[in-house]
């Protein structure tokens, strides 16, 4: 991985975006929100949710760039922190945490921060990684809330093959396996492992530690690193994964009737080679672009591109 300051860097000053934060109690309950209000006609609201071993920081590269190219302009922006994730804590009751209860969560938070001016009936999704796991299941389960979803570097169908049969699935998904088994390794250690990765990254192993996550010929802003090393929380890690594998995924996101886009790299260790073929076969709605050079952060490493595939798109009412 090449850590640089040319990478797209995170804006963790949210006013800097204007955006807001907020905190609201929902199924599994409070939850930190960063919001930005929109204007009455500009465009469906859009809500963005993070992967796993992330927060709403790892939006503000694209949302600067769509601020710079006024692509959004005047849209409401919900950016909402999975419980376990980023500043929500994981619920008391570990066996409330489902992809059900997170999709949930979603709409719920998403209908308590914006404002009367701006509150729609239906929304946009953008989600990465996890995020677009649970943005599939809103768009199956509440097809009358979801306008359209954009998928960036989505897990799917071999993430639920690595949780259900880690030893099977082992050769199809070795990099996604081998970091489960890792966070299962943390989960268990005092501190649930924070205090040994905070000394990882004193030693200046983070990097190493993170690279297979990325295409070794793009640069990374140290900072995308550094959010990684905070935003490793393996119970709800494990938590997630466990609950992916038990989801019927085929059955339902067949169910899908809105327009779904798949920007993926063709170096993500967490998406297997059949995973977009058989994500277009299941979701009849599917339209892929597949990035080079690109590992499974398309959004940050290769954020001309991703919105480039997007294109008119990104642009569009909904």
């Amino acid at each position: 991985m090449n850590v640089s300051t040319d990478g797209a860097a995170l804006v963790l000053d949210a006013g800097t975006l204007g955006l807001q934060r907020r905190e609201i109690e929902t199924t599994l309950g409070r939850v930190v929100v960063h919001t930005r209000a929109g204007v009455v006609g500009a465009g469906t609201p859009l809500v963005l949710l993070h992967g796993a071993a992330g927060s709403w920081s790892t939006w503000t590269p694209l949302i600067a760039e769509w601020d710079r190219r006024g692509d959004m302009a005047g849209r409401a922006l919900v950016l909402v922190d999975f419980p376990g994730w980023g500043e929500s804590p994981f619920p008391g009751d570990e066996g409330a945490y489902t992809i059900e209860a997170l999709g949930q969560t979603v709409l719920e938070a998403a209908d308590a921060v914006l404002d009367a001016r701006t509150a729609a009936t239906r929304y946009r999704l953008v989600g990465h990684s996890l995020g677009g796991f649970v943005a599939l299941h809103l768009a199956a389960a509440a097809p009358e809330r979801v306008s359209r979803v954009d998928l960036v570097s989505a897990v799917s169908f071999a993430v639920i093959d690595s949780g259900a049969h880690p030893v099977r699935a082992f050769r199809r998904l070795p990099g996604f396996t081998g970091l489960l088994q890792g966070m299962r390794f943390l989960s268990i250690l005092p501190g649930r492992g924070a205090p040994l990765v905070r000394f990882l990254t004193r030693l200046g192993l983070l990097p190493l530690l993170v690279s297979p996550l990325f295409d070794r010929r793009r640069p990374v802003h140290p900072s995308v690193v550094a959010a990684l090393g905070e935003e490793l929380r393996p119970r709800a890690f494990v938590a997630g994964t466990r609950r992916a594998a038990r989801y019927p995924a085929a059955e339902r996101w067949r169910r899908i009737t809105c327009p779904v886009h798949l920007v993926s790299g063709d170096r993500d260790v967490f998406v297997a080679r059949d995973d977009p073929a058989a994500l277009a076969r299941t979701v009849p709605t599917l339209r892929r672009t597949r990035l080079a050079d690109t590992g499974h952060f398309a959004h940050i490493e290769n954020l001309d591109g991703t919105l480039e595939a997007w294109g008119s798109d990104t642009r569009s009412a909904g």
